[in-house]
């Protein structure tokens, strides 16, 4: 996806006006979703950036004019997040990859300020491939935060993926 495209995916979401903010981009890759919550932040925030891939992790740039970038090597669902606690989670394509997605959403929700929320990013889709062993639909993204005490899980953006095989949504979750 291209770095404009992120932005407009992630701009409709409600993010806290606190300066200094903490969040981590939790299965981040190439930064793609790291450099677009970036640009939304207040001023000197700082994202961490984790992924088991080192070479992906190369990508995520030294410094930001906006927020500063720290990448982390690390699996996010058997390593301890690199911070807390914190004001977000952000999860863009990452979540489908999670087998226990329930244990592992109430154990980052430990992770959160009280007032801290997650933005999501996935296929709107049902069927299981290589790519994404576990799918996390809208439907079953509502389903996996309903028990949780989180009460907006709110649809943010949509567009055609670039397989054509479903639409990628963005979604936040808050209190």
């Amino acid at each position: 996806m291209q770095h404009g495209h992120a932005v407009e995916m992630l701009s409709p979401a409600t993010l806290q006006k606190s300066p200094h903010q903490q969040w981590a981009d939790l299965g981040c890759g190439n930064g793609t979703f790291t450099l677009a919550l970036a640009e939304l932040l207040p001023h000197e925030s700082t994202v961490y950036a984790m992924d088991i891939d080192q070479r992906a992790l190369r990508n995520i740039p030294a410094d930001h004019p906006n927020t500063k970038l720290i990448p982390v090597h690390g699996n996010f669902v058997t390593d301890p997040l690199p911070t807390t606690p914190l004001h977000g989670i952000l999860l863009a394509n990452a979540l489908h990859f999670v087998k226990d997605q329930q244990a592992f959403i109430e154990k980052a929700i430990e992770s959160l300020f009280p007032s801290g929320s997650f933005i999501l990013v996935e296929y709107d889709t049902t069927v299981a491939n290589p790519w994404g062993p576990y799918p996390v639909g809208f439907e079953r993204l509502k389903t996996l935060f309903r028990h949780t005490g989180f009460s907006h899980i709110d649809k943010l953006a949509e567009r055609p993926s670039i397989y054509n095989k479903a639409m990628i949504y963005a979604a936040q979750v808050r209190r």
